[in-house]
């Protein structure tokens, strides 16, 4: 890889690190456990035939929601893993997130929360289908390495079933998370229409 392809990835790992807001993940934990997030706007739940009301099912829903940061619109959606495996007695709210911020340019960024830290230098895994994606990590989310793999993950996600990610934990924990894609082509068709992205 040439030296300036090796300085653009690594420019396009320290703007996510650098805008990557702790409070997207704090609204949206606060509204997949139905509490009140005052700054948020919710853009709705899907499949429509998502429910609250039993477990599986809300571990099967994206929220699409918005906010403002700094006066700037946020919108994203996550969801959680419908399964988790690995040997582990604890472990940190899991789930994965796109978000896009268009005053800044940045659209499509895809981000794995992992319920856990990693070692420096560690990445992980993402399947969907026969795709397989690699993801830097930074303490405890994992990033797609440039805004082009970030695009190519949204597009394998629009057209996949579910995603496979795998990775292992500071303490050498192996753990594999499945995260159902139905429901995303609309969450995201509903983020893009509140952010204006086309």
């Amino acid at each position: 890889m040439a030296i300036k392809n090796i300085s653009a990835i690594n420019l396009h790992m320290f703007k996510k690190i650098a805008t990557f807001s702790i409070s997207i993940i704090l609204s949206f934990l606060i509204s997949i456990f139905s509490l009140e997030a005052k700054e948020a706007k919710s853009l709705g739940r899907f499949p429509i035939d998502c429910s609250l009301t039993v477990d599986q099912k809300r571990k099967k829903c994206w929220e699409a929601a918005s906010k403002l940061e700094n006066g700037k619109r946020v919108c994203y959606a996550g969801i959680e893993p419908q399964k988790s495996k690995g040997k582990y007695t604890k472990r940190g709210p899991v789930f994965l997130l796109i978000t896009h911020r268009p005053a800044e340019k940045s659209l499509n960024v895809v981000s794995i929360q992992f319920g856990y830290s990693f070692n420096k230098g560690t990445e992980v895994t993402a399947k969907i289908g026969d795709a397989q994606f690699t993801l830097f990590t930074h303490k405890g989310y994992a990033f797609a390495y440039d805004q082009k793999t970030d695009k190519k993950l949204v597009n394998s996600m629009i057209k996949g079933v579910k995603m496979v990610v795998e990775g292992v934990s500071s303490r050498g924990t192996k753990t594999r998370d499945i995260f159902s894609l139905s429901g995303f082509t609309a969450a995201y068709k509903a983020i893009n229409k509140e952010c204006k992205v086309k």
